[in-house]
């Protein structure tokens, strides 16, 4: 068992947050390495341990009104806080209580950690530390997501539920709780239209464990959720210029039919793609004449086949690739000129390949070489305005494990780690924004990240307690859509 030693620490992050006057003080000093909790000016906290069994910071963000919020176990409750925000405060502590008892010398971290935790809160509420770290999402974040916005993330935790947290055109964030937490949301994915409102397609199993569709948006005003005429196990999403919706879903096993619905004629329709295929959140995409471009693996054949439906209805399907073992999850994009750009991972060989169409046959380039993580994998492509493909993926390599970013250099293919030491992120999504950055959202183990890559670097966010509970593990996804 492993020993700890100080391992609770306090670390002040003021990036992001509205502070007022206050002294910058050494907090390490301070506080005597003790530390625990960061409280900002709106006396909301955020918890921080060390684990030294990993690398570096574990930054479990719990937000908590800790002034209002004091709860003893027989379950009373400050009068001040009105049920819904009780009933989710208490998610939170009881989360962070469930953290602290699957560490190793659980007795001794957990009364170091919670006999100095509220004695250090008036300390904090005068100092300020400037030796930096991760930005944050800033404090004001509305609890509501409600209006038109450029960029919108959609989230689901075992301990939370859905959650949406959309980026509106002045810079500011808005949050909202979109269903509660259930064992049957298996799949997930999001996208805005051009006016500015998120939709989100779920799929929900029953008992029987049947998989059907669930369409959740904000376009008239508040959250409104609709069942969809359609199963599926796995979904992508996408909508056309007219706000008109297009998903694609594969069923579960043993079936595993591919179909692709869409509303854009005024009522559902519903096609067969394939008897027997899989799809990724990322293999759908819908161009701006309403074509709909699909990618998916054809498990009868080992086939990866790209296949584009026109506003009339009519198909063409071609083959790009063929695959041995499990099935890949195929990224998908079109450039300024609406050529596809697909990207995925070869499960023999450990390569990241990037496949182009040339005049009707494909031309493939690998683009990274062994180590590539297979299992669950969704690989992302994005292509900026200039014709440059960019693709997100997950690598396994010791000498580069974590979340990668790959992209062609003056000599070659190159790539930087986006965030390191990740055993298995779930589903990342990738863009270009209208800005022309590229913009990632990813699950990194214990949290959400949301990051921006700009002049050869990332900027990192860390998407904090207030948008999403996530000290209760379990399986994770996210979906991000930028307009």
């Amino acid at each position: 068992m492993l020993k700890y030693t100080q391992v609770v620490t306090l670390v002040l992050i003021g990036v992001g947050w509205a502070f007022g006057a206050q002294a910058v003080c050494d907090v390490e000093q301070e506080i005597n390495n003790m530390r625990g909790v960061v409280l900002d000016a709106a006396k909301k906290g955020w918890v921080s341990i060390v684990d030294e069994r990993r690398v570096g910071w574990e930054i479990d963000k719990v937000e908590q009104d800790w002034e209002d919020y004091l709860v003893d176990k027989t379950g009373g409750k400050s009068s001040r806080l009105i049920d819904g925000q009780y009933n989710r405060y208490l998610k939170k502590l009881e989360a962070l209580e469930s953290r602290l008892e699957r560490l190793d010398d659980k007795d001794e971290l957990a009364s170091n950690f919670t006999g100095g935790l509220f004695e250090i809160i008036n300390t904090l509420k005068g100092c300020r530390d400037d030796s930096g770290g991760g930005e944050y999402l800033d404090d004001d974040v509305v609890p509501s997501a409600l209006s038109p916005a450029e960029l919108g993330m959609v989230m689901w935790s075992e301990g939370s539920g859905l959650d949406v947290v959309t980026k509106l055109k002045e810079g500011s964030w808005q949050s909202s709780h979109l269903a509660v937490a259930t064992r049957g949301f298996s799949s997930i994915s999001g996208v805005l239209d051009d006016d500015g409102y998120f939709h989100v397609v779920t799929s929900v199993s029953n008992q029987q464990g049947n998989d059907s569709l669930v369409h959740y948006t904000n376009k008239s005003g508040g959250w409104v959720g609709s069942a969809l005429p359609v199963a599926g196990y796995r979904n992508a999403i996408a909508v056309d210029r007219k706000g008109k919706l297009h998903i694609l879903a594969s069923s579960s096993a043993p079936a595993m039919n591919v179909s692709y619905s869409t509303n854009a004629s005024g009522v559902w329709i519903t096609e067969e793609v394939a008897t027997n295929g899989t799809i990724g959140t990322g293999g759908l995409v819908v161009d701006s004449r309403g074509y709909a471009h699909m990618a998916y693996a054809d498990n009868n054949t080992n086939e990866i086949k790209y296949v584009v439906r026109d506003r009339w209805g009519r198909w063409e399907t071609s083959v790009v690739d063929t695959f041995i073992g499990d099935v890949p999850y195929i990224g998908i994009a079109l450039d300024r000129r609406r050529d596809p750009y697909l990207a995925y991972a070869r499960q023999e060989s450990g390569e990241l390949v990037l496949a182009t169409e040339n005049r009707g046959s494909w031309d493939k380039v690998v683009v990274l070489k062994g180590g590539i993580y297979y299992a669950n994998n969704f690989v992302r492509v994005a292509v900026s305005t200039s014709r440059v493909p960019h693709i997100m993926t997950y690598d396994g390599n010791n000498d580069r494990k974590g979340l990668l970013h790959v992209y062609p250099g003056t000599e070659g293919w190159v790539f930087d780690i986006v965030h390191g030491n990740i055993t298995a992120p779930y589903r990342p999504s990738m863009d270009f924004g209208a800005d022309d950055k590229l913009h990632a959202f990813y699950y990194d183990n214990d949290h959400f990240e949301y990051a921006v890559w700009s002049s050869g670097s990332w900027v990192l966010q860390i998407l904090s307690g207030k948008i999403t509970e996530v000290l209760d593990r379990g399986f994770f996804w996210g979906e991000m859509d930028i307009r």
